[in-house]
């Protein structure tokens, strides 16, 4: 929704009341919280992400954002709503930050749900085809794709998996 400019000063003055300034410059909310620690407040009938509002009213000049722009904190404080703080950004350049600051978690290999195989499997398959051992062989032995296997030599897939050579 679109702001005019009364709104954008009722929006500024509500979230400002609802505001404690700490030490690392955050402005963090006072309001209500959701569980995962950003705040929501009700502003046109409609309850709203405190730190989208800010960035609607400061950086979109009072233009609505789109559902595709994901606001992000550079401070990592989800209670801030700080517009120096604020980024509009989209889901890929969120991910990028988010795994580039160590706050993603580590899905890769036996830690992903859907992985099929074991680390030992992986390393066992790594050392048959290295020993010449047919892909079709290994893919009905393990009931896998042969184009996994062939992810798995080439070091596509399991990369993680240290220790072991990556065969050509």
């Amino acid at each position: 929704m679109d702001l005019n400019s009364r709104e954008i000063l009722e929006a500024a003055e509500r979230l400002l009341r609802r505001r404690r300034i700490a030490p690392s410059g955050c402005w963090e909310f006072t309001g209500h919280l959701e569980p995962n620690g950003y705040g929501r407040i009700s502003f046109k009938g409609e309850l709203q992400y405190a730190h989208r509002l800010a960035a609607q009213i400061i950086h979109a000049a009072g233009r609505a954002l789109a559902t595709e722009d994901i606001v992000c904190h550079v401070c990592d404080n989800p209670r801030c709503f700080n517009p120096d703080h604020l980024v509009i950004a989209d889901n890929q350049s969120n991910s990028d930050d988010k795994h580039a600051k160590g706050r993603a978690p580590d899905l890769s290999g036996e830690r992903n749900g859907r992985a099929r195989l074991t680390h030992d499997q992986v390393r066992e398959l790594r050392e048959r085809m290295a020993a010449g051992a047919a892909v079709s062989q290994l893919s009905s032995e393990y009931g896998i794709p042969a184009s996994t296997l062939r992810k798995i030599r080439s070091g596509a897939t399991w990369s993680h998996a240290r220790g072991e050579e990556v065969c050509a």
